[in-house]
């Protein structure tokens, strides 16, 4: 039950010359909460994104000390919508309003096609200033049936 699924919602702050979106590059820490509906399981983890021009890097550390990486990158298209592309391959699309975005993505994970609806928000100013730039993030995976939140600071 591994949550690796949620990090494209991070793709349309480093996209976009169309978003403009103030989240600055850089590293951002923090922490996850996830909930799988079917049992009530639920289980907090580390999570670090690494956001630079056009490209994410999600890292996620669980509570049994495994970690997963998964590097993306995204790429405007029309109408302020953009691509998420992981290896080069499209895995979903996504559009931002402001310093609020949504994605829908659909990719392989241990042999399963996951498929995510996320939305996340952005408080913080272009400089991040006195560090407090805050990214959240929530959304439901529908193939696993679990719901997730994470908060991470620059």
């Amino acid at each position: 039950m591994k949550k690796t699924f949620f990090v494209l919602a991070l793709t349309c702050f480093s996209s976009a010359t169309w978003a403009k979106i103030p989240a600055p590059n850089g590293t951002y820490n923090g922490t996850g909460q996830l909930i799988r509906y079917t049992d009530g399981t639920s289980f907090s983890y580390k999570v670090t994104y690494v956001i630079g021009t056009g490209s994410v890097t999600a890292t996620y550390v669980y509570p049994d000390g495994t970690s997963y990486s998964l590097p993306f990158t995204t790429k405007d298209t029309t109408l302020g919508q953009f691509n998420v592309l992981i290896e080069g391959q499209q895995a979903g699309t996504g559009y931002c309003v402001n310093t609020s975005c949504h994605v829908d993505v659909s990719f392989p994970l241990n042999g399963t096609l996951e498929t995510d609806a996320l939305d996340f928000t952005y408080l913080g100013d272009e400089t991040c200033s006195a560090g407090q730039c805050r990214l959240i993030i929530s959304g439901k995976n529908a193939t696993t049936n679990t719901a997730f939140q994470d908060i991470v600071k620059h």
